[in-house]
């Protein structure tokens, strides 16, 4: 902290004077360079007692300035050099582009050696052929997509946002959060064309054949559960195949046994049309519910924030007056203290040129003592007589010249304990309002806090 310089009690200005008589100084509260010795405000408010809600809150606020500082000190090129800068992982989404690979890696019965595990398998190999550096495997490979998947899913919401508030916003909001999406995901476009056209339920192909494919948007969640259960077929296709044996295991008659197939048939393709749900209608409902929720939570968490950034806001401007205040009380006993020194230092001053005085005569002294000698013949009776007047004369003024220098410091004793006492008991005076103040202020801010709980 740089005190403020002292100036002399007779050089001191008026409106100085007025600061340090008036009770209540105004307080500047624009920011002060220097740094406050401590903090008075944080020790005197306590800390209103926690609750759940506000534990929760505190924990939600928390997370979320640590995702903003992580995503402050990250730039996007660092955030997504890990996937979108890699080679191995362009060469991987370059192969999803294409329909006929995602068609493979998408199959609902797939047979001996077209299951999901054995796709990705020679996805790694030929992503390895690619890049010898890469070094994939299937797990690899079954990440990479999961992320990809999940990265598409993210802009894809941000682009159904943008589309939604296009007619109520501005085109640079619609701008913005496309820019947001392409760079959550770079290739969205891309990815698009092969992932929108798959979105809407496809018909099962027979047991034949393996190129079904899977809703892309239940296929994110029941994507690990499709290697375990490659080879399972439809209960509906079960059902029917039950119903043609036992009826082949009865062949008594052909008429009866070819109208039982028929009506077999017929029925299985019935319960089956009957179980299929209508994913699409679901899934739309699915997202509009899910839309709805997220709004409310990011329009909750923004009160949230705005709500703490006010709160913080206010804090900081009190305390920030606080350590003003603080600064003008210690700067005004700096000043009390330079002059103490500046009078000492003047004191000292006296008494030097006291010494160098009394020096000077004591010279002048010795050589009229030798000039007293060398007439001494001619005038030993004047020089005695002038000498004890001369002795008589010095000693008188000596006496005087004491006094005087001790009134003189006396004097400046008593003026300087005057304004010393005159300076702590305005300070002590300043201290009390101020100490009332603060706690006038911390009884409104514990009223605020229990309003707000």
């Amino acid at each position: 902290m740089q005190p403020l310089q002292g100036q002399p009690l007779q050089g001191q200005s008026s409106q100085s004077q007025q600061q340090l008589a008036s009770p209540q100084t105004s307080v500047d509260h624009r920011h002060d360079p220097s740094p406050p010795a401590r903090s008075l405000f944080r020790a005197i408010l306590p800390k209103p007692p926690p609750s759940a809600n506000s534990l929760n809150k505190r924990r939600r606020l928390e997370s979320n300035e640590e995702e903003e500082e992580l995503a402050n000190t990250l730039s996007p090129k660092d955030l997504r050099k890990t996937f979108w800068t890699n080679p191995a992982s362009l060469s991987l989404v370059d192969w999803v582009s294409v329909h006929d690979n995602y068609k493979s890696l998408n199959v609902v019965r797939p047979t001996q050696g077209q299951r999901r595990i054995d796709v990705r398998t020679r996805i790694a190999a030929h992503i390895n052929s690619l890049h010898p550096e890469a070094n994939w495997t299937e797990e690899t490979v079954k990440s990479k997509l999961q992320y990809l998947r999940k990265q598409y899913q993210k802009a894809k919401a941000l682009f159904i946002k943008a589309d939604k508030g296009n007619s109520n916003s501005s085109s640079s909001n619609f701008s913005t959060l496309r820019d947001s999406a392409l760079s959550i995901c770079p290739a969205f476009e891309k990815l698009d064309r092969v992932y929108s056209a798959t979105s809407l339920p496809v018909e099962p192909s027979p047991l034949s054949q393996s190129t079904a494919f899977v809703n892309l948007e239940t296929s994110d969640s029941n994507d690990d559960d499709g290697d375990d259960n490659d080879n399972d077929d439809d209960g509906a296709d079960d059902d029917y195949e039950v119903g043609t044996s036992i009826l082949e295991a009865n062949n008594e008659d052909d008429g009866r046994v070819q109208t039982a197939i028929i009506k077999a048939s017929v029925a299985g393709k019935k319960a089956k049309e009957r179980k299929k749900p209508n994913d699409a209608e679901l899934l739309k409902k699915l997202l509009d519910i899910f839309q709805e929720e997220r709004k409310q939570w990011e329009d909750r968490k923004i009160e949230e924030r705005l709500w703490v950034n006010e709160r913080r806001a206010l804090i900081a401007n009190r305390e920030n007056a606080v350590c003003h205040r603080e600064h003008l009380l210690f700067s005004r006993e700096v000043d009390l203290y330079s002059r103490q020194k500046e009078m000492e230092t003047q004191k000292n001053i006296e008494e030097d040129r006291y010494r160098l005085k009394w020096r000077q005569m004591e010279e002048e002294k010795d050589q009229y003592v030798e000039r007293c000698y060398k007439e001494k013949e001619e005038y030993v009776k004047r020089c005695y007589k002038e000498k004890e007047d001369y002795v008589k004369e010095y000693e008188k003024e000596k006496k005087e010249y004491v006094e005087r220098y001790e009134k003189e410091k006396k004097e400046y004793v008593e003026r300087y304990e005057k304004e010393k006492k005159e300076y702590m008991e305005r300070y002590e005076k300043e201290k009390k309002e101020y100490m009332e103040e603060c706690c006038k202020e911390k009884e409104r801010y514990v009223e605020m806090c229990r309003e707000d709980e």
